[in-house]
């Protein structure tokens, strides 16, 4: 006799015990909560890292590259004191 075999209500039987649809939709229902948990775990721990790389991307911007605003305050100041240095060589070669 086949261990394996179908009732005549359409259900396999295992070791002579009807599987009972519920019971297969169940199975099949914790696998796939288990796969998405799985997922959302791993998703989970990505945007957490990502945040992080973003926090270590946000300190390191700020201590290695100048603001378009500072910079050009600067270069202001350093076209100014140029103006004053060619003025006064002006004045020099002028005598």
């Amino acid at each position: 006799m086949n261990k394996n075999k179908q009732s005549w209500t359409g259900c396999s039987t295992v070791k002579g015990r009807a599987m009972e649809p519920a019971l297969i939709i169940n199975i099949i229902m914790g696998f796939v909560l288990v796969l998405v948990g799985w997922f959302m775990r791993v998703m989970w721990d990505s945007i957490k890292r990502l945040q992080s790389d973003m926090a270590e991307l946000e300190r390191h911007a700020s201590e290695t590259y100048v603001r378009r605003d500072d910079y050009r305050e600067d270069m202001n100041e350093v076209k100014a004191m140029l103006r004053q240095v060619v003025d006064a060589v002006s004045k020099k070669v002028d005598r």
